[in-house]
């Protein structure tokens, strides 16, 4: 993934972001049948219904346009990680925790959905030692994906 300055960004549903809110940024994949249809309800031949990365960021952008400064990115951690070496992960989700195309994740729950791929399956992250997020720089997560 590459980091993009998050200056400004705010909620989709709630207006802006509080100052220091711990904020995600990332991407899901969809698991689809042979047919590029997603995965019916109780389907469990398939592998997971999704897989999803994700950047943990404290948001920038508060409230009445009270914000830091451009470029503080600073990072946050995964859910009983360490601050600025558990700065993303990996989860993949089985149906109750995918929903019907990612409707059962919320920001209150993304962190706890699913289960986080572990060093176990040598998931590693690009740097171990981040506190902030850097504009255009590439940052990778990796891990043991074994064949079908």
């Amino acid at each position: 993934m590459v980091w993009r300055d998050v200056f400004l960004v705010t909620a989709m549903s709630t207006g802006a972001l509080a100052v220091n809110a711990p904020s995600v940024i990332g991407t899901c994949i969809e698991t689809l049948d042979d047919d590029g249809v997603y995965l019916r309800s109780g389907v469990k031949i398939e592998g997971n219904y999704a897989i999803c990365h994700w950047m943990y960021v404290l948001s920038q952008a508060g409230i009445n346009g009270v914000t830091t400064p451009p470029g503080a990115n600073t990072t946050s951690n995964s859910l009983g990680g360490s601050p600025g070496t558990n700065w993303g992960e990996t989860r993949y989700l089985n149906e109750y925790d995918w929903g019907t195309h990612g409707s059962a994740l919320l920001g209150t729950n993304i962190q706890s959905k699913g289960t986080a791929i572990a060093a176990s399956y040598g998931f590693a992250l690009s740097h171990t030692n981040l506190n902030s997020f850097i504009p255009g720089a590439v940052y990778q997560m990796s891990w043991y994906q074994p064949k079908y």
